[in-house]
């Protein structure tokens, strides 16, 4: 996939320049999601440095998708607090990838 946009509901994986994994569940009409996972490799340049995020590793509601095509920077709005929406952004994406649904129950 070339693009993420708030109507392709699934479960994706995202990769970033920097290493960094977002676990993204887009559901429309219903709570998307977001997990980040920084990655653990060794920084290689200066545009590769991990940056470690508010409530990196837990699962957080996605508000919308700015902009997420593999080339470009990325950006999305998430809750990271109750009181705010985040504008959280990303080095280049890589690659979007499916993946299995996550098991809610």
């Amino acid at each position: 996939m070339q693009t993420l946009t708030d109507l392709d509901a699934g479960d994706w994986l995202l990769t970033t320049a920097s290493g960094s994994t977002h676990r993204i569940s887009v559901r429309p009409g219903g709570i998307s999601t977001v997990t980040r996972l920084p990655r653990q490799a060794p920084q290689v340049t200066e545009r590769d440095l991990i940056a470690d995020l508010r409530r990196d590793g837990e699962t957080l509601p996605l508000v919308g998708i700015h902009k997420l095509t593999v080339g470009e920077d990325g950006a999305f709005f998430l809750r990271v607090r109750t009181d705010c929406v985040t504008l959280r952004q990303t080095t280049t994406v890589i690659s979007i990838q499916p993946l299995e649904p996550l098991d809610r129950s």
